[in-house]
């Protein structure tokens, strides 16, 4: 039978996210129901929030998280209730052509496990949407389980959720694009994947780290992570031209983590026009289009995006999160703000002003070690 479940819930662009009790339905065949311990904050839902991308409501949003598994439902295979587990935005159903491709990692299950029909979450009869097939932003959730990755018990569930996205994206993205000792490395946006990104170029070894942002508050985190360059382009004429300045012909490796096509224009310029890389992660409001002169591309700078940094659920998605238990990737550092539900708003609010680097909720009001008491 279902059971109520403590939601943020949202009703529209503009307005705050309102705490209210749902009900949710028990997982049907291939699904489990996940008791959610974190859950991070992240641009996309913010994104959401102010109207730039689509979104039927009344819905939760959220798709960062970490708990714990609570329920299994039949078919279910390779999980059990008790276990620790990070839901993720792809599937991985391990038979469709492009999981068995070693190519991609976008499942052709994703519009079916991502559609509206998903959610199992509901009001007084009334069908209740979530974002992406997801809704983290409640206290349990019903997902199926070819988009849940066991990890390991040894992981924080605030560091372990981070690791589903702003870490996934950010690591993953630039271990993708063959980042190695000899690369020059610009990042546009020092949010929460920007960040990461920084850090795995220098846990590449990476050269040159440029981390480029308008918060100069910024600058001293993206040190810490591995930066050796920090620009700030409301103090520049140019942006590429300061980056060149740094590079000599551009970077080897441009990442855009903002989602404007103006600054998507700025690391393309920026990219070395004979072999460099410009990757596109940010999320750009809906209909958005970028425009680039041919002749810029011809001599073999290439352009392109990657979408939640490459990485696949079940099969890699675990050993991300190995690493950060080992110490080996941090993400503790990169997590500023750790608040209960009901300050959600206040969340989105500091990430707006820019005070924030990321904000996780606690459903259970502390920060425990996931090896700890359930």
């Amino acid at each position: 039978m279902a059971i109520n479940v403590q939601a943020a819930v949202f009703h529209g662009p503009g307005r705050p996210l309102t705490i209210e009790t749902l009900q949710l339905d028990p997982p049907q065949s291939g699904e489990v129901m996940v008791r959610i311990v974190a859950t991070g904050l992240c641009h996309t839902d913010l994104h959401i929030m102010e109207g730039h991308q689509p979104q039927a409501v009344p819905a939760v949003l959220g798709h960062e998280s970490a708990g714990v598994i609570v329920a299994v439902g039949p078919d279910v295979t390779g999980l059990d209730i008790g276990d620790h587990v990070v839901p993720f935005m792809l599937p991985e159903c391990a038979v469709c052509p492009n999981c068995l491709s070693g190519r991609t990692n976008i499942c052709l299950k994703v519009k079916e496990r991502t559609s509206p029909a998903s959610s199992r979450l509901h009001w007084q009869g009334r069908p209740v949407h979530t974002f992406a097939g997801m809704g983290t932003f409640a206290d349990h959730m019903v997902i199926t389980a070819d988009r849940v990755a066991k990890v390991s018990k040894a992981a924080r569930f605030d560091g372990a959720c981070y690791a589903s996205c702003g870490g996934a994206t950010g690591i993953g993205t630039v271990r993708h694009m063959g980042v190695d000792a000899d690369s020059l490395v610009v990042v546009f946006g020092l949010g929460g994947i920007g960040l990461n990104m920084v850090q795995s170029a220098r846990q590449l070894g990476a050269k040159t780290i440029i981390g480029i942002d308008t918060n100069d508050a910024k600058e001293a985190v993206a040190r810490r992570m591995g930066a050796t360059h920090f620009i700030n382009p409301a103090r520049q004429d140019s942006v590429p031209a300061a980056i060149m300045a740094i590079t000599g012909m551009g970077a080897t490796h441009s990442f855009e983590c903002v989602g404007s096509p103006s600054v998507m224009r700025q690391a393309v310029d920026a990219t070395n026009p004979f072999y460099g890389r410009c990757t596109l992660v940010g999320v750009a409001a809906a209909g958005a289009e970028l425009s680039l002169p041919i002749q810029g591309l011809s001599m073999g700078k290439t352009v392109g995006g990657l979408l939640m940094g490459g990485l696949k659920p079940r099969s890699q998605l675990p050993g991300l999160v190995q690493e950060y238990a080992e110490g080996r990737l941090n993400f503790d550092a990169l997590i500023s703000h750790r608040l209960p539900l009901d300050l959600i708003n206040e969340g989105f609010a500091l990430m707006k002003r820019g005070e924030v680097l990321r904000a996780v909720i606690l459903f259970d009001g502390t920060i425990r070690n996931s090896a700890g008491p359930q």
